[in-house]
């Protein structure tokens, strides 16, 4: 951060509310979800009638802010009739607490707080549940279901929600944007999240649609066990899994597969993970990599110091060994790399041999 005391800053751009800004916006305040690129991005306009507006921005704070779109919008249509007894059902099944209270028959859904509409259908495209602790219980996956042209759903930062993810969420064939995070929700981390279309399974799955991309954050929770195979079927483009409990083989989220080449952001600190980073296939479109304090061993692929979309990289408190590639000392400091069992080299106190 002397730097940034200093005026040396990172030649960044953004516009946001009409105003240009020509330097990077950090958040240091702790209140953040953890996150080492601000890269979750709005994908596709629902419609022309809405104008959205979004902005890179980076956090040497590591944390990541949740975007909020500035909207432009006419009339909201009229609600449908089955996605508005979805909402209600939701509401029901978290005891009607205080956070839906504007959730009422005389205003439309359309224009319930953390309800988002598609212009020209009315049909429920976005469901955020977001920063209460008076929402409790199981996430109510049969309810949400009935909201079946839903593409993101967003339960943050809830702590009295608990429970396994509900596998009636695989209902869900358009979902491409799932958060639920800083929650208590506990359970393995299930293969109907993505399971393969060559799967001899005819249960449904959330990302199985072919040629979409994904994004997927479950951190912050008390999630156990592995990562399912079928995950390197989807096309994830972000994918946090931080502060769980999950143990095993995550190289399956890089690849060589179908998904791996869209990866941008990683994020799988802390956890109890064991691979061999050598064997890791690391794509071009990488910006974002934390695998720390977890129980990686191998070496760091000499490709890191040639990625040149990367700007933040993270595998320090593992087990690897070996030099340090040529180039990523300089791009990254020490915090990077140190506490492994046997790595050296800059910018690491201790020379290879």
């Amino acid at each position: 951060m002397n730097k940034i005391a200093n005026g040396e800053l990172p030649p960044v751009q953004f516009v946001a509310n009409g105003r240009t800004y020509n330097y990077g916006y950090y958040l240091a305040d702790g209140i953040y979800q953890k996150w080492q690129t601000f890269v979750k991005l709005l994908k596709k306009p629902e419609a022309q009638d809405t104008t959205y507006s979004t902005t890179h921005s980076y956090s040497h704070g590591g944390h990541k802010k949740h975007a909020q779109p500035a909207r432009t919008r006419r009339p909201a249509p009229p609600p449908h009739a089955v996605d508005s007894a979805a909402l209600v059902a939701v509401k029901a099944a978290f005891n009607n607490a205080s956070y839906f209270a504007s959730w009422t028959p005389d205003i439309p859904c359309c224009a319930w707080p953390g309800v988002d509409c598609e212009g020209s259908t009315g049909r429920v495209v976005s469901l955020d549940i977001l920063l209460d602790y008076g929402v409790a219980g199981p996430v109510p996956g049969h309810a949400i279901a009935g909201l079946t042209r839903l593409r993101s759903l967003e339960v943050y930062k809830l702590p009295g929600v608990s429970g396994a993810i509900p596998a009636a969420l695989a209902r869900l064939s358009g979902l491409l944007d799932l958060t639920i995070s800083q929650t208590g929700v506990s359970g393995p981390v299930s293969s109907f999240l993505a399971r393969s279309r060559s799967s001899t399974s005819r249960r449904c799955s959330i990302f199985s649609s072919a040629g979409h991309l994904a994004f997927l954050d479950l951190s912050h929770n008390n999630l156990p066990g592995s990562i399912p195979a079928d995950f390197l079927a989807v096309r994830f483009v972000l994918i946090d899994l931080s502060c769980n409990r999950l143990t095993g083989d995550a190289s399956v989220l890089f690849g060589p597969g179908p998904g791996s080449t869209e990866l941008v952001s990683v994020n799988l600190w802390p956890n109890a993970f064991s691979f061999d980073m050598s064997q890791v296939h690391l794509t071009d479109r990488l910006a974002s990599l934390d695998v720390s304090h977890s129980r990686i061993y191998g070496h760091i692929p000499a490709l890191v110091a040639n990625l040149t979309e990367l700007q933040s990289f993270d595998v320090s408190y593992n087990r690897l060994c070996g030099a340090v590639p040529d180039g990523a000392a300089a791009r990254f400091g020490i915090h990077s790399f140190e506490h492994n069992r046997c790595l050296c080299g800059a910018p690491l106190p201790n020379p290879c041999h």
